[in-house]
């Protein structure tokens, strides 16, 4: 499991903790090994395999957006990338 992958387990483990019922959850984790060939590599002990195509992403300029803290503010900024 990649390091966000495993953020996303500990967080499901303390809400399941956290609740007087017994329930269940999934937790999904979809970044490819490559992106976190620093820490992946050592441990799996063979070599990597960079796809082509995650290279070119990894080479775009990142850009942040400040925006609030809620689902409409969220929406809102996907729907104008759709439009």
């Amino acid at each position: 499991m990649d390091p966000h992958g495993a953020v996303g387990y500990m967080g499901l483990k303390a809400f399941l903790a956290s609740q007087s019922e017994k329930q269940q959850g999934i937790f999904l984790s979809t970044a490819h090994p490559a992106k976190f060939w620093d820490v992946v590599q050592p441990i799996v002990g063979d070599a990597l395999t960079m796809p082509d195509i995650l290279q070119q992403a990894l080479n775009k300029q990142k850009r942040a957006v400040p925006m609030a803290n809620d689902f409409d503010s969220l929406s809102e900024f996907l729907m104008g990338l759709a439009g």
